[in-house]
């Protein structure tokens, strides 16, 4: 349940951002390891105005989201009950004049590393809690950062954390994260994420749409039957 709650918050937070660079579309498969002796993996799934996560955390399960930036939707796939759940997309902030400035560095390093087969540059990240690096590569497309998260890296850990500084610095560039390093600047709490297999390749619509058969699960009809007399 728990890795399936955070793969709702991640999917509510990249859903501005579901955007390939020209040209790309496949599968970037991540190892997530959240510097609490527990780690999961994730393949992130582009086509042309679409995005998918699917997840895998060992006994946690499976989990998969589905976001429709054009239909503002989010479509979260329950395979374990054979269903799924349509959820309205957050809107990405068009104001933001009046926005605090970033409580962090972002630090450009014109260092550079191949991981997976892509060319990613070096970024240092410093913030009053947490340090750390993001790799970077612009062959893939833009990848929100999860803003204010749940921990070291995004979305991922325990204890809330404030903005780290590069989520703004990435706020509207096609840059997408290979590789994400960081560490409490107090404590051995550390977070990890690394791509480890980019398949440019083209992917069936069907991957984007809920399987057929699939029952749609509907929460206000479910509450409305909790509650006596509300279906009359």
């Amino acid at each position: 349940m728990k890795t399936f709650l955070t793969l709702l918050l991640a999917g509510a937070l990249f859903a501005p951002a579901a955007s390939a660079a020209p040209g790309f579309e496949g599968k970037v498969s991540f190892k997530i390891d959240s510097g609490k002796n527990d780690s999961m993996t994730m393949v992130y799934s582009l086509k042309p105005g679409l995005a998918r996560m699917d997840t895998q955390a060992g006994k946690d399960g499976s989990g998969a989201i589905i976001i429709n930036p054009a239909k503002e939707e989010i479509v979260i796939l329950m395979a374990e009950q054979q269903m799924y759940m349509v959820q309205p997309a957050p809107k990405p902030k068009t104001d933001t004049s009046s926005a605090p400035a970033p409580a962090g560095s972002f630090e450009k390093t014109g260092v550079t590393e191949k991981i997976a087969g892509y060319t990613a540059e070096k970024y240092l990240v410093k913030s009053k809690d947490f340090n750390g690096e993001i790799w970077l590569t612009d062959q893939i497309g833009a990848f929100l950062s999860l803003g204010e998260a749940d921990g070291p890296g995004p979305g991922f850990g325990g204890g809330k954390s404030p903005a780290s500084g590069w989520e703004a610095a990435l706020a509207g560039k096609d840059l997408f994260p290979l590789r994400v390093l960081s560490s409490k600047t107090k404590g051995k709490d550390a977070f990890r994420m690394e791509a480890t297999l980019i398949e440019k390749k083209s992917l069936p619509d069907s991957d984007f749409a809920p399987p057929a058969g699939w029952q749609k699960f509907d929460m206000g009809a479910m509450m409305r039957g909790m509650v006596p007399g509300s279906g009359r």
